[in-house]
């Protein structure tokens, strides 16, 4: 068996899927057009996937969570191999029901947007269907998605 490296980094970035009542965080990325994801990032040198992402959750939002478990994983990963994305999502546990997302960073708005209205904002990777799918089967087991990316749907962020 031989495999092929052809040198192309894969990227890892861990975010969180994070409800309220009928509600899933999402975070607006103001910068590149009406593009929504979920909170997250990439883990610094060093740390592991469930501090990088309560660490990114805080940073962009002001919330404080607890990533319980994982939820799913999936990838990105486009064609011409140019960009190669695993992204593992926590499913978070709220620490302070009374506290509200806020805006921390200037091109990043949070916002809990309704389950229903999923498919009618600019969600990237295009996973609403999936976070749907989680919210109604909570404690089902972890998930692997698979290959995610859609090419007409633009760059992953």
């Amino acid at each position: 068996m031989s495999s092929i490296d052809d040198g192309a980094p894969v990227n890892l970035r861990c975010s969180v899927l994070f409800f309220r009542d009928d509600a899933v965080l999402l975070c607006r990325r103001t910068d590149r057009g009406d593009l929504w994801v979920l909170p997250g990032g990439t883990p610094d040198i060093g740390e592991g996937t469930a501090t990088a992402a309560r660490r990114e959750v805080e940073e962009e939002t002001g919330l404080q969570i607890a990533a319980e478990r994982v939820a799913f994983v999936l990838e990105t990963s486009s064609w011409d191999r140019d960009h190669n994305l695993i992204e593992i999502v926590f499913l978070g546990a709220e620490r302070d029901r009374s506290a509200e997302p806020r805006q921390m960073e200037e091109r990043l708005e949070p916002v809990f947007v309704s389950l229903e209205d999923l498919d009618k904002v600019g969600l990237r990777p295009p996973i609403g269907g999936y976070i749907r799918g989680f919210a109604r089967f909570r404690n089902s087991t972890a998930a692997y998605l698979g290959n995610v990316w859609r090419p007409d749907a633009g760059e992953p962020s």
